[in-house]
């Protein structure tokens, strides 16, 4: 794995100065997906470096390196999916921790072996710079209304 080229902003995501990126300790996640309904994991320190392959249509070869947060699966209120954290149609469910502070978007995962699997998060301030600079300057902030 290869992470030469950043792929990263400081934003914060509601509370200044916060970041869901510089989370260490493992917390509790919550979202709720097309096919598989409310679900609880665990987010920890782990991340994974991704590129993904399926973007090389757009340019002929990957163009950005992107750390991941991995997502283990959890029983409480994972609905007929045997403890796991997501499932096939689920990308692009918003992940929140326990306090309701959005933390990033679902967009993958894997179930190795016989294990209940893990899902793949991309840090919502990854999500917001990539949203800015698609933009070509017509979005400058983009934040998310807290209740």
């Amino acid at each position: 794995m290869n992470a030469e080229v950043p792929c990263r902003s400081n934003s914060p995501v509601m509370d200044p100065g916060s970041s869901s990126r510089n989370q260490t300790q493992p917390n509790s996640v919550w979202k709720f997906g097309e096919t598989s309904g409310p679900t609880n994991g665990t987010f920890n320190e782990y991340k994974l470096v991704c590129t993904i392959k399926d973007d090389a249509h757009v340019t002929g070869t990957p163009r950005c390196y992107s750390e991941e947060f991995v997502i283990a699966g959890s029983d409480i209120y994972s609905q007929g999916q045997s403890g796991r954290f997501c499932g096939p149609g689920d990308s692009g469910s918003v992940v929140c921790d326990a306090r309701g502070q959005v933390i990033g978007l679902l967009f993958g995962g894997q179930v190795p072996g016989r294990t209940t699997g893990y899902g793949l998060v991309m840090p919502i301030e990854d999500v917001f710079e990539d949203i800015k600079a698609s933009s070509e300057g017509q979005i400058e902030d983009i934040r998310i209304a807290s209740s």
